[in-house]
């Protein structure tokens, strides 16, 4: 995959991106576009998303989970399952990179939504025709579908994987007891961060951050080593990001009570200036000499 894509300069012009609801979704149709394959598809889970696009903002799944869906009601995205997994397409995205080079991209490892769609309505086709057949000739079983484990060790495990750029339901995967070895060090990383959704932040930052183990391997026993110290950062970040997030309250509480006084003062020369204006001449010159005498006194 190239180091970047194409960002066309009609995008500032668009309508769909304008009718979405923030700016953190069009942000993320921005920088999506770089990080998909050669027919726009890209992981459509919220944590892979943020974790790989969002890495260095600290916004939360739900954040990502409400940008998303955004972007598929406008159908700047589609969002699909295949594989056990969610994935992600820019419908228009060959369209808007004319300079694509097939012979110069890796093979693409997530299907299209249309080959999806395809092998779905082949599916249907085949199990009609095969109530029709001759009983000589049975349908074929279908094969056993690989079945994710819902553990929180096993979901580190097949983020890691995702994040590595592998199919999770490669039956491989479990060959030669490696998921098993692979368990047990994520067992140890929720030892270190008990919150699985940080845990799975902390092996994506990590493995785009090769700060941290200087190391050409990216391993989950290089995430245990240095997960102590990330952990160390994401908290500052978020500690800043708290205090960032108070005093920017407290200024707009501030703004409040100027904006607030502002017009208390505004109102109470209006109401003055009305007061004045229905005196009689006499009265006028009297307030007029008693404003001359108190400034002529100070």
């Amino acid at each position: 995959m190239p180091s970047g894509r194409i960002l066309l300069k009609r995008v500032s012009e668009s309508k769909k991106l304008s009718e979405l609801k923030t700016d953190g979704a069009r942000l993320l149709y921005s920088w999506l576009i770089p990080h998909v394959d050669i027919n726009g598809c890209f992981s459509g889970d919220a944590s892979v998303v943020n974790g790989k696009i969002f890495t260095r903002l600290n916004k939360t799944i739900a954040e990502v989970e409400a940008y998303l869906k955004d972007l598929e009601k406008l159908n700047l995205i589609v969002r699909y399952s295949a594989k056990n997994d969610i994935f992600l397409q820019i419908p228009d995205f060959k369209e808007k990179q004319p300079s694509l080079r097939a012979d110069r991209e890796r093979m693409p490892h997530i299907p299209t939504s249309e080959q999806v769609r395809s092998n779905s309505s082949h599916k249907l086709s085949k199990v009609k025709l095969s109530k029709d057949a001759d009983d000589k000739h049975p349908p074929e079983l279908p094969q056993k579908e690989y079945k994710l484990k819902k553990e929180n060790d096993c979901q580190l495990v097949y983020h890691y994987k995702v994040c590595k750029g592998f199919k999770i339901d490669d039956r491989s995967f479990d060959a030669g007891g490696a998921f098993g070895r692979w368990r047990k060090v994520a067992k140890q990383l929720l030892e270190i961060i008990p919150d699985v959704n940080i845990a799975k932040q902390c092996i994506t930052a990590i493995g785009n951050k090769r700060k941290y183990q200087g190391l050409n391997e990216w391993s989950l026993d290089n995430v245990v080593k240095w997960a102590p110290e990330w952990l160390l950062e994401y908290k500052s970040n978020q500690e800043q990001q708290k205090n960032a997030d108070i005093a920017k309250m407290k200024q707009k509480e501030e703004q409040n009570r100027l904006d607030e006084e502002a017009r208390k003062e505004i109102d109470f020369r209006r109401k003055t200036e009305d007061i004045y204006k229905n005196m009689t001449a006499d009265k006028k010159r009297e307030i007029d000499n008693e404003i001359s005498k108190y400034l002529k006194e100070r």
